[in-house]
């Protein structure tokens, strides 16, 4: 076990996304999404991959100031898990392999990350903590 995190370590995922009668389901598990409605078909099912950094110590501190997620008014602190979720996921993504409607490969940017539909982000944001923890 190493106790130290190697600048150049990341860790990379697959996330499974069908888009059936409009509605986009996705999940970490392939099987899991073929469960999740009868209507799925395996060849609906589209598979992309998520690389995020490895943070440090030092990295989880300025995600954490970067997020505004922590204040304090001198007697309590009160913590918004969903800003520094966002700044993690923002500050930690490395690439992907998201396409646009034309098939092209899209820049793994906060701006595009801003623009992902909240199903997909959330199940991206629950693969990337189950891992990195």
């Amino acid at each position: 076990m190493n106790l130290f995190i190697d600048p150049n370590d990341t860790i990379s995922f697959d996330t499974y996304v069908a888009v059936v009668d409009d509605k986009l389901y996705a999940n970490a598990d392939k099987e899991e999404l073929l469960k999740e409605d009868k209507n799925i078909k395996e060849d609906q099912i589209v598979s992309f991959t998520f690389t995020f950094k490895k943070p440090s110590y030092k990295d989880n501190i300025e995600i954490m100031k970067r997020s505004g997620g922590v204040t304090s008014n001198g007697e309590t602190i009160e913590f918004d898990a969903s800003s520094v979720r966002y700044e993690r996921f923002v500050s930690l993504l490395e690439s992907w392999t998201l396409v646009n409607n034309k098939g092209e490969l899209l820049p793994a940017t906060k701006e595009n990350v801003d623009m992902l539909h909240p199903t997909l982000a959330a199940v991206i944001l629950t693969r990337m903590e189950e891992i990195i923890g």
